[in-house]
Parts: structure tokens; C-alpha cells; sequence
């Protein structure tokens, strides 16, 4: 991955230092939640981080992983219509979402 992700320049280290975090806390057998956002974007594009995040926590453990679908405008100021119309996702678009994200993950099909 070599674009700048989050808008942060030093993305990369943080990721890596996101994922070590995630390798010990199942090395540990520590019960994790990890919960992520599903957006108005293919599948695709997120699919190396969902994989790496699988490969991560697989080490130990059951770890729990909750997919939340952004389904309206955001809570705190500044509030950005258009981002909400462009990234914010219905029921139906949200399950289509997570059958195409199984597709990929094999990790994920047990669950």
C-alpha cells in the first residue's frame, strides 16, 4: 500500500504498530472486539486490510469482530452532507457488503 491512508503522512508506521498490537493481543488469548466501519466502497479496496487484521488476530484465541455500517450524519460538528450521501450505507447495501467481504476472507466465512 503505498498511498497516504487516514490522512496522516506516517500511515504506514501506525498500521504496522496497529497490527503488531493486534498480534500480541491474540498471542495473549486476550478476548478482543475489533469493529469496523463498512463505507459506500468496494469491498476490494479494503480487502488486503481485512486481511491482514485476519491474519493478525488468528494467532490465539476467538477473537469477535463486529462490522457497523455508517448509517447517518455524523453525530459532531462539522457535519458534511455530502460525505453522508457519498459514504453512508443502507441495510441492504451493508448485507451485500459483508456476503462480498465473506467471498474474499476465508477467515470470515466460519463466523
Amino acid at each position: 500500500m503505498s498511498w497516504v491512508r487516514y490522512g496522516v503522512a506516517e500511515w504506514q508506521l501506525l498500521y504496522r504498530n496497529f497490527l503488531r498490537s493486534l498480534r500480541i493481543v491474540s498471542e495473549m488469548r486476550i478476548l478482543l472486539e475489533l469493529r469496523g466501519p463498512v463505507t459506500r466502497t468496494p469491498v476490494g479496496w479494503n480487502s488486503k486490510v481485512f486481511e491482514d487484521v485476519a491474519e493478525a488476530v488468528s494467532r490465539g484465541g476467538k477473537p469477535y469482530v463486529v462490522f457497523n455500517r455508517l448509517f447517518g450524519r455524523p453525530v459532531v460538528d462539522p457535519r458534511d452532507s455530502a460525505w453522508c450521501e457519498k459514504y453512508c450505507v443502507s441495510d441492504e447495501e451493508f448485507e451485500a457488503y459483508v456476503k462480498e467481504l465473506q467471498k474474499i476472507i476465508p477467515a470470515l466465512r466460519k463466523a
